[in-house]
């Protein structure tokens, strides 16, 4: 058969007789237990780099690699060679000291206890800056483990907030597991309406990614769990992205979700797609109360009953039951569970 696709090294990985020039075989990123790590400090192994050339060794997920092309051509004009960091099955294509490992496997970091190709990649990956001290690994593990998890990055930032002569403060939340009443630990720990609601994994999964703005209690029961529920900031509609490195700070703006009032529609939508815009909040288009913005799971244009109360009540809708003459919820308006639905 063919090759999964999902090698670290970007490099699509050859099964069975599909492994053309290369070879029949894995890419060699664990995907197909064929390779392992490249010996960057092998003598044998390729050309040597230049003087003053910095070498840097990547581990990228394939999705990856399609905006990193430019990246990388850029970074050669300016004396930085990427090389990969796990070999393929024609060998390594790198020689000599390598400067940096620079990863983008969070995924694999989050599943690396429950799946052994990425225990296996993370694990050879940790290995090799195990035996080569002096080459920096970013971003170090035990850091991608504080952003994987929403619920350790809130709990990060509330204790870095209470640090003395912070200026601001983070979002009040409480952390919702599989088997507890959102409403109730909203209210137990005081987070005001409307609130936002997120699965507590940040990668692994397409429902990682899928979120709710609550505006009514109703809404607080949409979202997968286990979950975090965050008091919602009204922000301008304007994300800042800051990066930092060493002493340079490079901020940029990008469109983000609106500042609410007296809005009437929980809205569920997916966090790497448009943003939903306020009209959506102010617009019911199902009696669940789930009104859900392009590129989640309904046309926010739809009326009458959601796509998924229709599913689950054999087509008619009877679902979605208004509950106390507000928006009811639908036991089909929750996002499908991990592994179908």
């Amino acid at each position: 058969g063919g090759g999964s696709g999902d090698c670290c090294c970007g490099r699509t990985g050859g099964g069975g007789g599909g492994g053309g020039a290369r070879g029949a075989g894995s890419c060699g990123c664990g995907c197909g237990a064929r390779g392992r790590p490249m010996d960057l400090h092998d003598e044998d192994a390729g050309p040597d780099g230049g003087p003053g050339e910095v070498v840097c060794a990547f581990a990228f997920a394939a999705k990856k690699m399609s905006s990193m092309a430019k990246v990388f051509a850029e970074a050669e004009r300016h004396g930085v060679r990427f090389v990969p960091f796990f070999e393929d099955g024609a060998g390594a294509p790198a020689r000599g000291q390598v400067d940096v490992v620079l990863h983008k496997l969070s995924e694999d970091v989050m599943l690396r206890h429950a799946r052994d190709a990425s225990a296996e990649r993370v694990g050879a990956m940790l290995a090799y800056v195990a035996a080569h001290p002096e080459v920096p690994l970013v971003d170090p593990v035990e850091a991608v483990e504080k952003v994987i998890s929403r619920a350790v990055t809130c709990r990060e930032l509330r204790r870095l907030t209470a640090l003395p002569g912070c200026p601001f403060r983070a979002p009040k939340f409480v952390e919702v597991g599989a088997g507890d009443d959102p409403v109730a630990r909203a209210r137990g720990g005081g987070i005001s309406l409307p609130a936002i609601v997120k699965p507590v994994a940040a990668c692994g999964h397409p429902s990682s990614h899928v979120m709710v703005i609550a505006v009514n209690e109703d809404g607080l029961r949409l979202a997968e769990r286990p979950c975090v529920v965050q008091e919602y900031v009204n922000h301008g509609g304007v994300l800042h992205k800051v990066y930092v490195m060493e002493d340079e700070v490079m901020v940029y703006h990008r469109p983000s979700l609106p500042d609410l009032a007296a809005a009437t529609t929980n809205v569920v939508f997916d966090s790497q797609r448009a943003y939903p815009t306020v009209d959506q909040f102010h617009r019911g288009a199902c009696a669940c109360g789930a009104g859900v913005a392009q590129g989640g799971h309904l046309n926010p244009d739809e009326e009458g009953p959601c796509g998924r109360c229709r599913s689950s009540a054999g087509g008619d809708g009877a679902a979605c039951s208004p509950a106390g003459g507000g928006p009811g919820l639908g036991v089909g308006a929750r996002p499908p569970p991990r592994g179908g639905g």
